[in-house]
């Protein structure tokens, strides 16, 4: 597949049943559930085409988590940064998924996955409880003529950094916060 062809499957429209309301800012937003998110890019990109990698920090009841979507396309691997939240919660694991298909949602929509949500055009006040859509606002494909690919880059002679070697490099900063982490917790309970 080209390039072109990837994006127009990335980015095509999502069945109503995708959609959810999402009440967690103050106020509503339709967002798209994260297993649609996933099953797309596994669709498109094929298992282990794509990754999700970064850490998670707290602070105060809040859980962040700063990664980067790296996907693979033939030889080449592209990469979008993103930041997810969750507010307190009364699991403590939950958090820390939502904080992370947050980021996921984010940093795929930079690839094209849920246009119609992120461009505003699925009205919240359409989706009922229980996460059935009755009517919603369906975008129009985005225009890819001028899409632009990536074979000009080859000129620059530049190393293409592989996908494995980026998804290391970010499991290998994720591991160092984490350990200065622990490293800040025991050194603050040694105190008590």
């Amino acid at each position: 597949m080209t390039e072109k062809e990837i994006y127009e499957k990335l980015s095509s429209p999502f069945p109503s049943e995708a959609f959810q309301v999402d009440s967690s800012r103050g106020f509503d937003l339709s967002s798209l559930k994260a297993q649609y998110i996933v099953e797309r890019l596994n669709e498109v990109l094929g298992i282990g085409g794509w990754d999700l990698v970064g850490a998670y920090e707290r602070i105060k009841d809040d859980i962040i988590f700063q990664g980067k979507l790296f996907i693979r396309i033939d030889d080449k691997t592209y990469e979008h940064d993103g930041v997810g939240h969750c507010g307190p919660k009364k699991n403590v694991g939950d958090q820390y998924k939502s904080a992370k298909t947050d980021c996921l949602s984010k940093t795929a929509s930079w690839f094209g996955v849920g246009n119609e949500c992120f461009k505003g055009l699925v009205d919240p006040k359409t989706i009922k409880k229980g996460n059935n859509v009755t009517n919603y606002t369906q975008t129009t494909k985005p225009s890819v003529n001028n899409y632009k690919t990536e074979e000009k880059k080859e000129e620059k002679q530049e190393e293409i950094p592989t996908f494995s070697k980026k998804k290391k490099q970010m499991e290998e900063k994720t591991v160092e916060t984490v350990k200065n982490e622990e490293n800040t917790a025991v050194k603050s309970t040694s105190k008590w």
